[in-house]
C-alpha cells in the first residue's frame, strides 16, 4: 500500500504535539499509542509523581519556614500591675516612695495579636537525606525505564501485527485462487462420478478440500478482526479498518546466509540495550539506598539540628505605635539533637526487611540474565529452523509448479483429466500459504530478537 501525505493539525496528546491523518502507518500508530494508551498514561503519572518525589527529597535538605498569625478576643483581660506614687510610704527629707507611680504592666485591651516566625533546618544526620535524594532518584530512574519499557513491548507488538495483516494479505490471495479452482474441481469430479469413473470418495475428498478452504478463509477473516480489535485497544482509534492502515509486505530478509549477528554479539547487546535489565537494575539501586538508610535509622544516632523563634503577642498590631516591639517580641536559637533511644527493635527489624529485598532484586536480576540467555537460544534456533522451513518451502513449491505443468501438458494433450491439473493447482496454493505461515514465524522470531536485544537487527 502507498502511504498517504499526512496533513498536519495540532493535537497534544499526553506530552504529545503531532499530527496525523490516515493512513497510519508504524511510526503513526505508535505516535496514537504514546498518547492514548492507558497503560502508558498511568506510567506516565507513575513516572511524574517520582520525578515529584526527587524534588521533594532534595527540598528536606533545605530549611523550612513556617508562621502564625492569631487574633483573639479577650472578654477578661488582664489588670496591668502599677505601684502607685507613695505607695511603698514616706522618707522624712526625701519624700514618698516611689517619687511617681511605676507601671510593671499596662492593662491588656480586649484584642490581643499574636504574630510568630519558625525557621527549621537540618545540620547533619549522617547522611540519610542524601540517601534519601539518592533512593528517590533510583525510584525515579526506575519508573522512566518501565515507561520506555512499556513503549518498546507497544511498538514491537504495533510492528507484529502489521506484519501479520501483510502476510495474511498475502494468504488471501493464494486462498483466492484456491476458492476460484475448488469449485470447479468437485464439478468435474461430481460427473466423472456419475459417469462411473470415480468412486464416491474422491467426490468425498474433493467436497473436503472445498470446506477446508472456507474454514481457511473463516479462520483469516477472525485473525483479521482480531488484529484491528487488538490496534484499537493500544492506540485508542475507535474503528480499525484496511483504509486506515498502511503497511507493506516486509520482503524476504532471510536471504543470505550471515543475516543473522553472532550468538555472543547478540548477547553484548541484550547486556547493553534490554529494558528488561535496565528496570530490574533501577529497582535493585532504590532497594540498595533504602537498606544503607535503614542501616544508619538502627544505629540510632541522633540528628541535629536547628531552629530559629521569632514571635510577637500584644494587645496592638506591630508598627501601630512607636517602640512597639518593646516588651513585646522575643527571639530563641535553639540546637538540638533528636533521635530514638529504644524502639523494641523496629529500626533493625526495618533494615533487615529493606536488605532482604535488596538480596531478592540482586537474585531477580541474576535470574533474568539467565532467562534472557535461554530466551536468545530460543528465537535465535526458532529464527534459524523457520528460515530453512521457508527454504525448504521454495524449492518444494518450484517442485510442484513443474508438476502442475505437466499435468497442464498431459490434460490439454488429453492423456489425464482436468481434475489431476485442478489438484495440483490447490496443491501449489496451499504449498505457498503454508510458506507464508512460516514467513510470519520467522518475523515474529526476529521481533522478539529485536526486542530483547533494544534495537534493531
Amino acid at each position: 500500500m502507498k502511504k498517504a501525505a499526512l496533513f498536519p493539525s495540532l493535537m497534544l496528546t499526553g506530552a504529545l504535539l503531532f499530527a496525523q491523518s490516515p493512513p497510519y502507518d508504524l511510526e503513526d500508530l505508535f505516535s496514537l499509542a504514546l498518547g492514548g494508551n492507558p497503560s502508558l498514561e498511568r506510567l506516565r503519572g507513575e513516572s511524574d509523581r517520582a520525578a515529584a518525589g526527587e524534588e521533594k527529597a532534595r527540598a528536606a535538605r533545605g530549611p523550612l519556614v513556617s508562621g502564625l498569625l492569631s487574633y483573639s478576643y479577650l472578654a477578661f483581660p488582664q489588670e496591668g500591675i502599677t505601684v502607685a506614687a507613695g505607695d511603698l510610704g514616706t522618707i522624712p527629707g526625701i519624700g514618698a516612695l516611689p517619687a511617681g507611680d511605676i507601671v510593671f504592666m499596662d492593662d491588656l485591651g480586649n484584642n490581643y495579636y499574636q504574630l510568630g516566625l519558625t525557621l527549621n533546618q537540618s545540620l547533619y544526620t549522617w547522611g540519610k537525606l542524601d540517601l534519601a535524594v539518592g533512593a528517590a532518584g533510583a525510584q525515579k530512574e526506575l519508573q522512566a525505564r518501565t515507561l520506555s519499557l512499556e513503549e518498546r513491548k507497544i511498538r514491537t507488538e504495533l510492528e507484529t501485527l502489521l506484519t501479520s495483516l501483510a502476510v495474511l494479505d498475502r494468504t488471501g490471495e493464494h486462498l483466492a485462487i484456491q476458492e476460484e479452482t475448488a469449485p470447479r474441481l468437485t464439478r468435474i469430479v461430481r460427473e466423472s462420478y456419475d459417469k462411473g469413473f470415480l468412486l464416491k470418495t474422491d467426490v468425498l475428498e474433493a467436497e473436503m478440500l472445498s470446506r477446508e478452504i472456507a474454514l481457511a478463509r473463516t479462520e483469516l477473516t477472525q485473525r483479521r478482526g482480531e488484529i484491528f480489535r487488538r490496534l484499537e485497544s493500544l492506540t485508542g482509534l475507535g474503528e480499525v479498518t484496511d483504509d486506515l492502515l498502511s503497511y507493506a509486505y516486509p520482503g524476504d530478509v532471510w536471504a543470505g546466509e550471515d543475516s543473522l549477528p553472532d550468538g555472543e554479539i547478540l548477547w553484548q547487546r541484550i547486556l547493553e540495550g534490554n529494558g528488561e535489565l535496565r528496570q530490574l537494575e533501577a529497582g535493585t539501586e532504590a532497594l540498595n539506598y533504602l537498606s544503607r538508610i535503614g542501616e544508619r535509622q538502627k544505629s540510632h544516632l541522633p540528628d541535629l539540628g536547628f531552629q530559629l523563634d521569632l514571635k510577637y503577642g500584644a494587645d496592638t498590631l506591630p508598627f501601630g505605635e512607636e517602640e512597639w516591639y518593646r516588651g513585646n517580641v522575643t527571639a530563641t536559637a535553639t540546637l538540638a539533637l533528636k533521635g530514638n533511644i529504644y524502639d523494641s527493635g523496629r529500626d533493625r527489624h526495618d533494615w533487615e526487611e529493606s536488605r532482604g529485598e535488596e538480596r531478592a532484586a540482586r537474585a531477580r536480576y541474576e535470574e533474568a540474565l539467565s532467562s534472557l540467555r535461554e530466551s536468545l537460544e530460543s528465537e535465535r534456533n526458532a529464527l534459524e529452523l523457520q528460515k530453512q522451513r521457508i527454504l525448504y518451502g521454495d524449492v518444494e513449491i518450484r517442485k510442484i509448479r513443474e508438476e502442475r505443468e505437466i499435468k497442464r501438458s498431459l490434460w490439454q494433450a488429453g492423456a489425464e483429466g482436468e481434475e489431476e491439473y485442478l489438484k495440483k493447482v490447490l496443491e501449489e496454493e496451499s504449498a505457498s500459504i503454508d510458506r507464508l505461515s512460516r514467513i510470519l514465524l520467522y518475523f515474529q522470531s526476529l521481533y522478539a530478537l529485536e526486542y530483547l536485544t533494544g534495537g534493531k537487527l
